[in-house]
């Protein structure tokens, strides 16, 4: 675990596996049609739609703890000790200034693109989370 300086909320922060911005995002579009370049967060939260995808919105509103993503180039110093460049995409969960990874890239894969998957799986670790608190 890392511990920082924050608010006592817990949170999820998804770390996708691209830079933001204009550049990082051509350059992952590129390396995606080019099928060198792969991110199971991106294709859960928006695929190839800039604006994101419904189902993952509907989905997402259902979590008990409040969801944000961010690029590689946007983490702060917190989520780059918790979710370094090699172990995105990931999804961390901070509270009371402490974090760690609770969604790791493996599990992202095996959501099979599936915001229902990801959100079952998430709601199912933050239970596991309650009962060990």
């Amino acid at each position: 675990m890392v511990t920082h300086h924050s608010d006592s909320s817990a949170q999820l922060i998804g770390v996708y596996a691209a830079d933001g911005g204009i550049k990082g995002e051509l350059s992952y579009v590129w390396g995606k049609l080019r099928h060198t370049r792969s991110c199971a967060l991106c294709d859960i939260t928006h695929g190839l739609n800039p604006l994101g995808k419904k189902e993952w919105k509907t989905a997402c509103a259902t979590l008990p703890v409040p969801f944000s993503a961010v690029h590689l180039n946007e983490r702060d110093d917190l989520l780059k000790k918790i979710i370094p460049d090699t172990q995105a995409p990931a999804i961390a969960y901070i509270q009371d200034g402490t974090g760690f990874i609770l969604i790791n890239a493996e599990e992202l894969e095996q959501c099979h693109k599936s915001a229902e998957a990801l959100v079952s799986l998430i709601s199912q670790k933050l239970m596991n989370i309650e009962r060990q608190s």
